[in-house]
């Protein structure tokens, strides 16, 4: 279960790098579009010190803590709580 949800976590990650100087709600956008359609229900995007962070959930409940950088798009921490 944590193989496929780094495997996913990553694949975002990737998917994010091309959002390099798009804008902080911009770019948390298309980060929620690709977990969504990862099948993660996004329900928190906030911008704090720089930084994204983002509360998703998968299918089962399983719930995922992430942070990006909004200049360059990369995941700086993703955490199952």
């Amino acid at each position: 279960m944590r193989t496929i949800l780094i495997a996913a976590c990553a694949t975002v990650a990737a998917a994010s790098m091309t959002m390099a100087g798009e804008s902080k709600s911009a770019a948390g956008e298309a980060i929620r579009q690709q977990l969504e359609g990862l099948g993660y229900r996004v329900s928190h995007v906030e911008a704090e010190q720089g930084r994204l962070k983002l509360r998703a959930v998968n299918d089962t409940g399983l719930p995922i803590r992430l942070t990006y950088d909004p200049a360059t798009g990369e995941m700086l921490r993703a955490a199952i709580r």
